[in-house]
Parts: structure tokens; sequence; C-alpha cells
């Protein structure tokens, strides 16, 4: 049967984390100047974080490539440029299309309420007063409501107010 290996730990000194901050010095760095230099500084190797975010590689990376590749990093950068004027072009062909379907919207909506209103006094000057009356009061009472007041049907109040 073969032996199991067990890692390697450094041994070291329990460090206790207190709650307050003495003299204004954060707990890391107290801890930190209290440890030899060698195990400082791999404590600092643990600890070091970078973070980075963006449509360019970091720039170590980026440089990283135009070592290996000359010409690379104005090929990226180019790419990168290409990629942010297609995304700006695709938002402003979202954005026109949406205007020009409320703009289209308003316009048959327009168109049929003045044929729905032409229908109302067609019936009412042909006796159905009653038929008039309710095609033309609902007409209107929708119109009031989608275009003066700016609320879709079927929404709730609280819908409305959120968007």
């Amino acid at each position: 049967m073969a032996k199991s290996k067990t890692p390697v730990v450094a041994q070291s000194k329990p460090v206790q984390v207190k709650q307050d901050i003495e003299d204004g010095e954060p707990q890391v760095a107290r801890i930190l100047n209290a440890l030899p230099s060698e195990d400082r500084a791999i404590m600092m190797a643990a600890i070091q974080q970078e973070s980075f975010s963006g449509p360019l590689p970091h720039p170590q990376y980026y440089e990283g490539y135009e070592k290996v590749l000359p010409g690379s990093a104005n090929r990226i950068l180019t790419m990168t440029e290409s990629q942010v004027q297609h995304r700006i072009s695709i938002e402003k062909s979202i954005v026109r299309r949406s205007l020009n379907l409320k703009v289209l919207g308003m316009i048959f909506g327009g168109l049929l309420t003045i044929l729905i209103l032409c229908a109302v006094v067609y019936l009412g000057l042909n006796g159905h007063d009653g038929l008039a009356g309710t095609i033309g009061t609902t007409t209107i009472l929708g119109v009031i409501v989608v275009f003066v007041l700016g609320v879709k049907p079927g929404r709730n109040n609280k819908d409305a107010k959120d968007k």
C-alpha cells in the first residue's frame, strides 16, 4: 500500500486579529509589519490583486502582443475601434426604428380614430343614435387614455408609473 502524501504547511505563529485600529494603521499593515521580511514578501504576493476592465487588453498584455508580433497592437486597436463603431451604428438603428414605429402607430391611430368618428356621424345621421353614442364614447375615451394621458391599455397604474 502506498503512503499518502500530506502537503507540507509552513509553521507560523497564530496571529490574533483585533477589531480596533490602533493609531490609524489598518489591521493588514500591522500584521504584515509584524512578520519577518521573507514571510512579508510571500504574504504581499498572495494579497496583491489587480483588476482591469475595458475593450482593450491590459496595458502589460497589450505591450506583450506587440513584442511577440510587431504591428499586432495596432491591429487590436483598429479591431476595437471598428467594434465600437459597429455597436454605435446598431444602437442608432434601434433608436431610429423605435421612433419610426411610434410615429407610424400615432399616424395609424389618428387615421383610425377619424375613420371611426366618420362612422359615428354616419350612424347618428341614419337613426342609430345609441350605437353611434356607444362607439363615439368608447373611441373618444380610448383616444384620451392612450394619446393624452399616455397610458397603454392593459397595464395597471403601477406599470405605467415605473416605465
